[in-house]
């Protein structure tokens, strides 16, 4: 299987359990606060929609659905636990409006999904839950969680 090409300028970091990885540089800031707070990722994109544009085997039309859908929309893809403790985070946060969480046509919602996966016994939810929100908050949530981890030492 080939690899998604790179949409957007990368910057190479040092995985917290070792290894490489390149992540888009607009959402740098946010992969490390996350990882600073001991929770992981699997993936992540600083503009989905941008992404989906450029790349996919997707019909044009289906593409471009997707792709104005998710338009100016980060992406980041978490463990189930870790991504439920994030939004905890978040969400206890004085600064951080609770309603992104809450409702989905909110100005500025989060949209988060764990999908339903198909297994051995019919149905079970993946172990995997999907990230997205308005990519000009990057920085905002980065230090946000900075100030949270300064907080816990």
């Amino acid at each position: 299987m080939s690899e998604v090409p790179n949409v957007h300028d990368c910057e190479r970091l040092v995985l917290p359990g070792g290894g490489e990885a390149d992540i888009d540089v607009e959402i740098v800031p946010f992969v490390r606060a996350v990882w600073a707070l001991g929770l992981a990722t699997g993936g992540c994109c600083q503009d989905l929609g941008e992404s989906i544009a450029a790349n996919g085997t997707w019909t044009e039309e289906v593409r471009a659905r997707h792709s104005g859908y998710y338009l100016g929309q980060a992406w980041v893809k978490m463990p189930v636990d870790d991504a439920s403790e994030l939004l905890g985070v978040l969400a206890a946060h004085p600064s951080f409006d609770g309603r992104r969480l809450r409702r989905w046509t909110s100005p500025g919602a989060w949209e988060n999904y764990v999908y339903l996966l198909p297994d051995d016994d019919g149905f079970g939810l993946a172990s995997w839950a999907h990230l997205h929100f308005p990519k000009r908050q990057i920085g905002e949530v980065a230090a946000l969680l900075e100030d949270v981890r300064r907080s816990r030492l």
